[in-house]
């Protein structure tokens, strides 16, 4: 996986919350 920056990673914590993704 490619590494995320701050905006990347808060940007898929929202999705996140919205999908299946898990936040770890």
């Amino acid at each position: 996986m490619e590494e995320l920056d701050d905006t990347d990673l808060l940007l898929l914590k929202i999705l996140g919350n919205n999908s299946n993704y898990t936040i770890k």
